[in-house]
């Protein structure tokens, strides 16, 4: 049998990259949605304040007091078993983010976009607190410890094998580049920090707030 599951991160966190993990071993029904206003969007922008969402596709007006609401408003039918919100260190998630950008000639924010990924990951920590059901992981710990990930959602969730013990990475994803050991430990060493100017991290550390990184497992650089 299936297990129903959502998955959310924003654009450029690795949200293909666990998918493909986590149906290579589990047998699992996705429940996201592919329209981009819709709540079940993996990138869906859930927070607050919804001036700061940069793209037009995935403006909205949905407003949520808690995760109980929210899952009242979005599961009223077909509930999942668990929400897996999925980020990169902000860091390395920025220089993602702006490559993509670029590549897809998207125009430019009038803010910084880590105060979008502030937000975004802000309120799934809320979430999260509220309930067992909201699960955070990492997309570091996919490349370090893949084994020790299938393992934990194995048993907290009670997903079932569908092959024998040992994750393989992928080498290819959808909307991503051919993942060689090259790019693997471009994150695993944290390169991408060299890709920035004294300037540049200044100016992202001062959008991030220590608590976040705290909570989500990150130390600030620079």
């Amino acid at each position: 049998m299936e297990t129903p599951l959502l998955i959310y991160g924003l654009q450029r966190s690795g949200t293909n990259f666990l998918q493909h993990i986590l149906d290579q071993h589990f047998a699992l029904r996705w429940l996201n949605e592919p329209e981009r206003h819709n709540p079940r969007h993996k990138h869906f922008r859930l927070y607050e304040d919804k001036q700061l969402i940069a793209r037009p596709p995935f403006q909205n007006d949905w407003h949520f007091r808690d995760f109980r609401d929210f899952h009242q408003k979005v599961f009223a039918v077909d509930a999942p078993r668990a929400v897996l919100v999925l980020s990169k260190d902000p860091y390395s998630w920025y220089r993602s983010y702006r490559r993509w950008a670029r590549k897809n000639r998207w125009r430019k924010s009038p803010h910084h976009p880590v105060r979008e990924y502030v937000a975004f990951y802000q309120r799934w920590l809320d979430f999260a607190r509220e309930s067992e059901q909201v699960v955070l992981l990492r997309y570091i710990d996919l490349l370090n410890k893949p084994e020790d990930v299938l393992e934990n959602l194995e048993r907290d969730l009670g997903l079932k094998r569908r092959t024998p013990q040992g994750a393989a990475l992928p080498e290819k994803v959808a909307m991503s580049r051919r993942f060689d050991p090259k790019k693997r430990l471009y994150y695993q060493e944290e390169r991408y920090l060299k890709q920035y100017t004294s300037r540049q991290l200044r100016k992202l550390n001062a959008a991030l707030p220590q608590s976040l990184l705290e909570d989500m497992g990150y130390a600030r650089r620079g």
